[in-house]
């Protein structure tokens, strides 16, 4: 064991386990290493190519260019006896692999080396942290279990789960479980919740047509720009008066208005783009016909003509019970678990946990010494992990695994 590896244990009580500490030089290394070289969604031609050499080094033999970039990994129990597929469960393990088009301000030594691209929510330590787990199996495979490794492109904005899907991700998967680094939680810390955990996301694009004129000659025109400025605050009102917030969490951001050609015109058309967030169907459903019930309003009013336009995202996550369960039971063994408060961004996990069971958490990797408010948070360009979480991280997956391992398919109904 490295002193740097020792010495990186989080919690007195919980001292980390050997084969843990024994990989945590190279885990820290392989995020660096994917630290300095992120691609978008649909691009990850340089990191698929990181990871399968860092695979194959280990004995493995992955399946590369799942969905694009993808790459799945199975590993064999390693129990006595010939080995039928179908004898054993097979649970995954995912990692998202694609960095967004962020310009990092970190002053890292290891900062992004791609002009406007960068690692800024945590996908670097994703899969350096998946990669260490895949170290420590394929040293130490299940007794009892074969694992999936999935290495998933295009979770950010292109629902790069869908294609892991349909090129046979989840064929004999029994379940599936997924993390993510969270810089809003204490490193130590592995949060979760049984139900929905994360929103269901929409767009919305709402296109005034109006009529122009000369602003000296207000009279007969249908003033597209008031028509907008009276949506902005009007729909508002689709979540403080049209849902009933504290049991049912929705949000209505609109984020942009495009209008206007000159100061001394006016505007004969405007566009709209904004997000919806729910934790279910029924209360998305609830927003929509708000929207349309109060740009049907605003239309009779100005005269304008309006039209709403909604974009579906992705799905809400919803934890499975008996998974969430296992989740709690290997972070009580590892760390400080928390009963995590569901989140109003999306995640593509969902749609794995669509077909079946699984559970999504958070590894907290916010350093405890940086007040909240003072840390670089996912998307923002100064965004950092703490690295101590990424051996949190690894340590759930490594007690995860064992704790099913000792279940057997018998506690997995």
């Amino acid at each position: 064991m490295s002193a740097c590896a020792a010495s990186w244990g989080w919690h007195s009580s919980s001292p980390m386990h050997p084969q843990v500490a024994r990989v945590m030089e190279m885990v820290v290394a392989d995020r660096r290493a994917l630290h300095r070289i992120p691609e978008p969604a649909r691009e990850e031609r340089l990191t698929a190519a990181y990871l399968e050499t860092a695979l194959r080094d280990m004995g493995l033999a992955p399946r590369c260019g799942v969905g694009g970039f993808g790459i799945l990994c199975d590993l064999e129990s390693g129990g006595p006896g010939p080995h039928d597929p179908g004898a054993s469960p097979l649970i995954a393990l995912r990692a998202d692999i694609d960095g967004i088009r962020v310009e990092e301000r970190t002053g890292l030594p290891f900062a992004s080396t791609h002009p406007g691209l960068m690692h800024a929510c945590g996908h670097d330590g994703h899969m350096a942290i998946l990669l260490g787990a895949a170290r420590l199996f394929a040293a130490n495979p299940p007794m009892h279990l074969r694992l999936r490794l999935i290495f998933q492109p295009a979770e950010e904005q292109h629902g790069g789960a869908r294609d892991m899907i349909r090129h046979g991700a989840l064929a004999g998967v029994d379940r599936i479980f997924g993390a993510h680094l969270w810089s809003w939680l204490p490193t130590g810390t592995v949060a979760s919740c049984d139900g929905a955990m994360m929103a269901q996301t929409e767009r919305v694009t709402i296109d005034i047509t109006g009529r122009g004129g000369h602003a000296a000659l207000p009279r007969g025109t249908a003033d597209a720009v008031v028509t907008a400025s009276l949506l902005v605050t009007a729909l508002q009102t689709a979540v403080s008066r049209g849902v009933n917030p504290p049991a049912e969490p929705a949000i209505l951001t609109i984020g942009e208005l495009h209008a206007g050609s000159a100061p001394n015109v006016i505007a004969a058309s405007a566009r709209l783009n904004g997000t919806l967030r729910a934790l279910s169907g029924e209360v998305m459903e609830t927003l929509r016909a708000s929207i349309r019930r109060i740009c049907a309003g605003i239309a009779a009013t100005t005269g304008a003509t309006i039209e709403v336009t909604f974009i579906s995202g992705y799905p809400a996550l919803v934890n499975h019970t008996a998974p969430f369960g296992q989740v709690c039971a290997a972070a009580t063994a590892v760390a400080d678990f928390a009963q995590a408060v569901p989140v109003m961004a999306g995640e593509d996990f969902s749609y794995y946990l669509q077909q079946i069971p699984g559970c999504f958490f958070f590894v907290g990797a916010g350093d405890p010494a940086i007040p909240v408010e003072h840390r670089g948070h996912h998307h923002e360009p100064v965004f950092d992990l703490d690295e101590r979480a990424l051996a949190v991280g690894v340590s759930m997956w490594h007690q995860l695994v064992r704790n099913l391992d000792y279940l057997r398919l018998s506690a997995m109904a």
